[in-house]
């Protein structure tokens, strides 16, 4: 019988509580970014125009790109305790 790595499982759990809250913050971002570029109003050229808040944009875009490099790299590091846990990896996948 295999034995339990309970380090391995500790860690896999540990991991997940942070991937789940970082997985947060990218979503957060990301509905920020949507939000401010949704249209509003009239679309022709004689309504008025939704002027974007391209700083805010920006600035929401650099966040996304943060936590997403964030998560990849628990997820990488979780991956890496997976197997030894018993667990599955987490994969991503492309909208």
């Amino acid at each position: 019988m295999d034995q339990v790595d309970f380090e391995a499982i500790g860690r896999c759990e540990h991991l997940k509580d942070g991937i789940n809250d970082i997985l947060k913050l990218r979503d957060m971002a990301a509905s920020r970014i949507s939000s401010a570029t949704r249209q509003s109003g009239n679309n022709s050229i004689y309504g008025a125009i939704k002027e974007f808040n391209m700083a805010f944009i920006d600035s929401e875009l650099e966040n996304l790109k943060k936590t997403d490099a964030q998560l990849r790299k628990l997820i990488t590091e979780y991956n890496s305790w997976a197997e030894r846990a018993g667990k599955s990896p987490i994969l991503f996948s492309k909208y």
